[in-house]
Parts: C-alpha cells; structure tokens; sequence
C-alpha cells in the first residue's frame, strides 16, 4: 500500500478509490500507522514553524511570534487531537451505523475517518503562514470525499443514506469544532500573550 498513490488517488478521484478499496478492504491499522500518522505531522509541524519562526504579522511592522517551547506544545497538541479525533470520529460514525442497522466492520469506518481527513490533514500545511490559516478551510473537501466513501464502506440502504450521511457529517463537524476548542488554547493563548506583551 503505497501512501502517496492513495493519498493522490483520494484527492483527485475518490469516487473511484472508494469502489476499488470497497472490494479490497483496506487494513485500517495499516492506514493509521502508515498513513495517518505521516499526514497528521503536517498541520503539528506547520504550526511549530509557523507560529514559532514566521509569526503572524499585525501590521506593516509588527509581527508576533510565540516562544519555541509553546510552539512545540502546540504543535503535541495538534498531532495528539488529530488522531485521536480520526478514532473518535469512526467510533462515533460506527455508533451512527448501529442505529441504522449497518453491519460495517469497524475497520471500514475506521478506513472511512482516517482518508476522509487527508484533506484537512494537507490543508495544515497553511499553518506555516499563519496569517494563511484560514484557508487550512480548504480541508472540507473530506466532508465531500467522507459522502462518496459512505454509501461503497458502509452499504447504507438506499433509503436510509441521506437521513445517515447527514447525521454522520453534523457529529463530524462538531467533533472538528470539538477538536479545534481543545487546540485553540495551545495556539492562540500563547499568541495572545506575546501580543500583549508588546
């Protein structure tokens, strides 16, 4: 299983992915240790170069940068949620499945949380700017990818994939919101007291 063919596979042709690996199966341990503890370093390193030695600039002078010990924390913070949000994330969609009366192996949500977050996970590579981070937004192309992979991982019965899909994407929205309040303090708390300190 090569890492670059999926992640390139999944971005530019997830339809087609999501059918090959339907009848595959892919081993979900292999794509967390392989490839998600690779693709969730992007955002954790981006965010220690970025808001440790690029800085966010305030004006045309300004630029505020946090301390390195600060940024590396942050940086933990943001790899330790991001996996474990990827986790939570098929468990919470396995819950949402049991409810629809799904017989998925979890390994397929598993399957589904970690390459449906590869966009997201890429998107943190605007962290390195900070004042680009806003559009680390781009990542919600895995909620698009997350739709295609739903009906090929699960097999949700036709009428019940819409009443699913829209339940499974609302809790992983606010398991994101859930994950960016519990990095914010790491990110922004830092910033905020460098910026009063000037």
């Amino acid at each position: 299983m090569n890492i670059i063919s999926i992640v390139r596979d999944i971005l530019i042709r997830p339809a087609e992915t999501w059918q090959r690996l339907s009848q595959k199966k892919p081993d979900a341990r292999k794509l967390f240790f392989g490839l998600a503890m690779v693709l969730a370093l992007v955002p954790a390193i981006s965010v220690v170069l970025g808001f440790s030695l690029v800085g966010l600039k305030l004006g045309p002078l300004e630029t505020v940068k946090i301390p390195l010990t600060s940024a590396i924390l942050a940086g933990i913070a943001v790899y330790i949620v991001n996996l474990a949000g990827v986790y939570a994330a098929a468990v919470l969609m396995r819950f949402i499945g049991n409810s629809f009366h799904t017989d998925a192996p979890f390994s397929s949500y598993m399957s589904l949380a970690i390459l449906s977050a590869v966009p997201y996970w890429l998107a943190g590579a605007f962290n390195l700017i900070p004042a680009l981070r806003v559009l680390s937004m781009i990542g919600i192309y895995g909620i698009y990818i997350l739709f295609l992979g739903i009906p090929e991982m699960i097999k949700v019965p036709e009428e019940r994939n819409l009443p699913f899909n829209v339940a499974v994407v609302v809790a992983i929205i606010i398991l994101v919101l859930l994950g960016n309040f519990i990095i914010s303090p790491f990110i922004d708390g830092p910033l905020y007291a460098e910026f009063l300190a000037y």
